[in-house]
């Protein structure tokens, strides 16, 4: 769920939240711990959408679904730029050899 929801579910403010991972993310305890934990749920919930969407059955598609948009890198088609072939130019100066006659 978004850590803004994830923080309300809690009756913390979302503020305090960000708060707590500005410091974590300096390296302070206790928050660098509650970034820890809050990067391993996150993980952990990816992980068992991409078991319940790999495994089929009831709601597979459901978490093929939220997988495909919450981590759209990850999960998601390629984007329109991604997916164009790049283009090559060659230039050849003075012709192309010729064949031996």
């Amino acid at each position: 769920m978004p850590l803004k929801l994830a923080a309300e579910a809690e009756g913390i403010p979302e503020r305090t939240v960000y708060e707590w991972i500005t410091q974590g993310n300096q390296g302070r305890q206790p928050w660098a711990a509650f970034v820890a934990a809050v990067t391993r749920a996150k993980a952990v919930g990816a992980k068992q959408l991409t078991v319940r969407g790999l495994a089929g059955g009831k709601g597979s598609a459901a978490a093929q679904w939220f997988l495909e948009r919450r981590y759209r890198d990850d999960y998601g088609p390629p984007r329109e730029d991604e997916s164009k072939k790049s283009e090559v130019t060659i230039i050849v100066e003075g012709g192309l050899p010729r064949r031996p006659q």
